[in-house]
């Protein structure tokens, strides 16, 4: 309905179709509007500018994960077109999308009613800061009631420059998502996040493949950045000390940490649906921790 809205003829392509397929599609088609996940337009882009092949893409809806600068930037070289997010998800349908100014997300849902939960207690946040619980009411189906998405958001209260006055939200990331190490030990994803917030004016792509064994670990730090083995360094120093399990892992040399950094898209694990998921386990031989 909403494509149609738009003027915009709508060809599903799939989950099992590979990227140069899909690029020759939209050749074909004469594409000007893409609908999917910010990592697999941003592969699209790359991929259409190292074949020569010039799309015409005007607007560029996504969802499914974070947008990152990273993503928007690949759009606005390749295409000069804008990416505008889509916040929603399976149990809810979409919530909410960004305007042309790309400062959250306005909630266009009228049957939706918004709270915001401490993480912690789940009780009410003391700010507008917290863990999002949505009330659908109205709907086909089940009706959710106080449901927690399991994402953290702030809500933001003010007008904005498009005029519109609902109120808009801005996701923050998931709730303790958290790296399981060997042993039952555990690194909250936020701690890495914090230590690239002190390198990066803006946190990269990333993903972290952790291998474990029942004699360590070892993690596998990709971002999506020019290589630099100054901020390897820097990163490898930072990143030990952001966790107490981290820290006590590496001075007993039962954690590793490895840092690749590299501008090619193609060094992360996809899944079918053409997201990077931030953290990959892998089966890991046992004598493989002491590879280089």
């Amino acid at each position: 309905m909403t494509f149609r809205k738009i003027g915009a003829l709508s060809i599903p392509i799939g989950l099992s179709t590979s990227n140069e397929t899909i690029l020759d599609i939209l050749a074909l088609t004469q594409c000007n509007i893409i609908y999917g996940t910010p990592s697999k337009i941003g592969v699209l882009a790359n991929l259409s500018r190292k074949a020569g092949i010039a799309l015409k893409v005007n607007k560029v809806f996504c969802a499914g994960e974070p947008i990152l600068q990273t993503h928007r930037n690949s759009v606005k070289k390749m295409w000069n077109a804008e990416i505008y997010g889509i916040y929603g998800s399976e149990e809810a349908d979409g919530i909410g999308a960004e305007c042309k100014y790309h400062k959250g997300y306005h909630i266009f849902d009228e049957n939706l009613i918004i709270e915001i939960l401490n993480p912690e207690t789940l009780l009410p946040a003391e700010d507008n800061k917290g863990a999002l619980v949505i009330t659908k009411l109205g709907c086909n189906g089940t009706v959710l009631i106080r449901y927690l998405l399991g994402d953290l958001v702030e809500i933001i209260k003010e007008p904005c420059q498009c005029g519109r006055k609902e109120l808009r939200i801005l996701p923050q990331g998931r709730i303790k998502e958290a790296i399981w190490l060997y042993d039952g030990r555990k690194v909250l994803l936020q701690s890495i996040e914090n230590s690239l917030k002190l390198i990066f004016d803006e946190i990269p792509q990333y993903q972290v493949m952790v291998k474990n064994t029942v004699r360590g670990s070892i993690l596998i730090l990709k971002l999506l950045s020019k290589s630099d083995s100054l901020i390897q360094k820097k990163l490898k120093k930072i990143i030990t000390k952001s966790s107490q399990d981290l820290e006590e892992g590496f001075n007993k040399k039962e954690v590793q940490l490895r840092v690749q950094l590299s501008n090619d898209p193609s060094m992360f694990v996809y899944t079918d649906r053409g997201k990077i998921p931030k953290i990959i386990y892998e089966e890991c031989g046992e004598n493989e921790k002491y590879k280089s």
